[in-house]
């Protein structure tokens, strides 16, 4: 269910782009891991991927990708408590 609301463009503010899509450009935008740049391949390999060797750098970039990710859950939880709210009363 989660992953739905995450790749559906219904469930995200603008409904014209999911929230993963969002989030992927975020990450593309901020965090400069634009694909088929020099040593962007590895690095969206290394923290998108099947994982490997992490330096500092990188777990820290790691740990904010994931920090994002769990605010975007975060969000769709108080939507599905709010429309279980409305729904019980």
């Amino acid at each position: 269910m989660v992953w739905n609301m995450l790749s559906q463009p219904v469930f995200s503010n603008s409904g014209r782009y999911s929230i993963a899509y969002l989030l992927k450009s975020q990450w593309i935008d901020i965090d400069g891991l634009t694909p088929h740049q020099k040593n962007n391949d590895q690095k969206i390999e290394l923290l998108l991927g099947s994982g490997g060797k992490y330096r500092a750098d990188e777990l820290k970039m790691r740990a904010d990708l994931i920090n994002q990710l769990q605010a975007a859950i975060k969000l769709i939880d108080q939507d599905i408590h709010e429309l279980l709210s409305q729904l019980s009363s």
